[in-house]
């Protein structure tokens, strides 16, 4: 496809041809001032349903395990996406700070990981919107 679209649109026109074809697909996408941007997008992936033998809990057994559940979980939004874009999720595990250069860098342990995290992160693919959100509360 080539050609003007409206920004409005162009989540749903780019969620058509991912689903048409069903594989990942190259968009570049030139502004009204010539700015040019290039990504790779992939359709996204439905995850079976798993048919475990194990019943669920049920009753106050159940109960509890979603309290505790729930008290684990931390809703993270924002706005200023394209609709329809896919947003990257990433979990925060320390900061640094740039030099005098505006240069950064830092080694990860993959071991610290799922153990310690500062915050999440969402960055729009399309828009580049980036928006943090601290889990330190």
């Amino acid at each position: 496809m080539s050609g003007p679209i409206a920004r409005t649109a162009l989540g749903g026109v780019l969620d058509a041809i991912l689903e048409d074809q069903a594989t990942p697909i190259r968009v570049e996408l030139t502004e009204a001032d010539g700015r040019k941007y290039v990504d790779i997008l992939s359709p996204v992936q439905h995850l079976a349903r798993s048919t475990s033998a194990v019943s669920p809990p049920t009753g106050e057994r159940a109960e509890r395990a979603t309290t505790a559940a729930a008290q684990q979980l931390r809703q993270v939004w924002g706005h200023g996406f394209v609709p329809g874009e896919e947003v990257a999720i990433a979990v925060v595990t320390h900061t640094v700070t740039a030099d005098e250069e505006g240069r950064a860098s830092t080694l990860v342990d993959r071991r610290g990981l799922p153990a310690h995290q500062e915050g999440i992160l969402l960055f729009g693919r399309i828009s580049g919107t980036l928006l943090h959100d601290e889990l330190r509360s």
